[in-house]
């Protein structure tokens, strides 16, 4: 089955209509001055909103190692999810100063990376995400280059997660063609620049529907590819 990750939550509300739904994992925006950044006073309260069993994923950029592990013994995450040019170096030491999941992203729009490119940071690391280059912008990435990503991360049992671009109406055809681990979406469930349930439920209905269709072995005739 595929897993899901809802991002870019801001409200208690929000929160637990989301984690009413079957899916993996939702998403916290902690890179100061975006439109999504969650307010560290109302953080606590969203946090404890979420189920036992969902993970709670942190969404970094570039931050010092300082604030990650400040962030991380205040709120104690269950993932964090490196935005930035984090490097190997970087996500070694974040690892061993908090040891929990590290999902290193990727600029999927880039050429795609060789088994020998991840080697420095797959020790380290425990999920690749593949965005755009401009991550949390909702805009897609040309699709024919994941099985390249999908084929270096298998060296080192690295599962690959999708974002970039996502919503209800395209999400199907990633995962029937494609198969990733997972998939993110942030902007894709909103209306308006807020969160719409409608767009929610139909988007983890279009994940489960096509996962249950890749399971059976069913056809990928017809699918568009995003560019």
């Amino acid at each position: 089955m595929t897993g899901i990750k809802l991002c870019g939550f801001q409200t208690v509300e929000d929160v637990r209509m989301a984690t009413r739904l079957p899916i993996e994992s939702i998403g916290f925006v902690m890179v100061p001055g975006r439109r999504r950044t969650v307010s560290l006073d109302h953080l606590p309260e969203m946090l404890s909103a979420v189920p036992a069993g969902i993970k709670k994923v942190a969404v970094l950029k570039d931050a010092s190692l300082v604030d990650a592990v400040a962030w991380q013994t205040r709120y104690s995450f269950d993932v964090l999810q490196l935005h930035g040019t984090e490097s190997p170096a970087y996500c070694e030491t974040l690892k061993k100063m908090v040891g929990v999941s590290l999902c290193k992203v990727f600029d999927a729009s880039a050429r795609p990376v060789s088994e020998a490119g991840l080697s420095e940071y797959a020790p380290w690391i425990d999920c690749i995400l593949l965005d755009s280059a401009q991550g949390g912008s909702g805009k897609s990435f040309n699709w024919t280059g994941i099985p390249q990503w999908q084929k270096a991360a298998k060296a080192y049992g690295l599962p690959v997660w999708v974002a970039g671009g996502l919503h209800p109406d395209n999400v199907g055809a990633l995962i029937r063609r494609y198969g990733p681990d997972g998939v993110d979406v942030s902007s894709g469930i909103e209306t308006d620049g807020r969160k719409d349930g409608l767009l929610i439920n139909r988007f983890v209905e279009r994940v489960m529907a096509s996962g249950d269709e890749e399971e059976r072995g069913g056809g990928t005739e017809g699918v568009l590819e995003i560019r």
